[in-house]
């Protein structure tokens, strides 16, 4: 004769099912979360490498009397470049001919996953930021 204390314990077929559904609906939601979480915090790359850029052009500046036309002339090995930590590229477009300004540009990296970013455009002059140029102004948010 059995006990009530005697009965077969553990999980069914059905609660290991159940179980493995809600553990597969979790993943499906935080993986993709996860990756906007890393791409958004890579944004910091790119504005500061912009600012690297920015101190550069304002050394120059200083120096010179004009802004740099060209990233090689700041100290970077080509005129398009990759930023600190390579998640972006950098380039440099002079503004008006006598090189009264600048505007540094940064986009993302196509051989990195950043390129799935939101935030496509990030655009530094010498007056900071250049939001109507950027892709978003809270792409510029820390």
């Amino acid at each position: 004769m059995k006990k009530c204390s005697d009965i077969d314990k553990g999980f069914t077929l059905i609660d290991l099912i159940i179980a493995l559904a809600i553990a597969g609906i979790l993943v499906a939601v935080a993986v993709p979360m996860y990756g906007d979480m890393l791409r958004k915090g890579r944004r910091v790359d790119a504005m500061n490498s912009l600012v690297r850029v920015q101190l550069a052009q304002a050394r120059h500046r200083a120096g010179n009397g004009a802004y740099a036309s060209r990233l090689t002339e700041l100290g970077w090995v080509a005129d398009e470049a990759d930023s600190q930590d390579g998640y972006y590229r950098l380039r440099l477009i002079p503004v008006q001919g006598n090189y009264n300004g600048y505007r540094a540009i940064a986009e993302p990296n196509p051989a990195t996953d950043q390129r799935h970013d939101a935030c496509k455009r990030f655009v530094l002059t010498q007056d900071g930021p250049d939001l109507e140029n950027s892709t978003a102004a809270y792409c510029w948010a820390r």
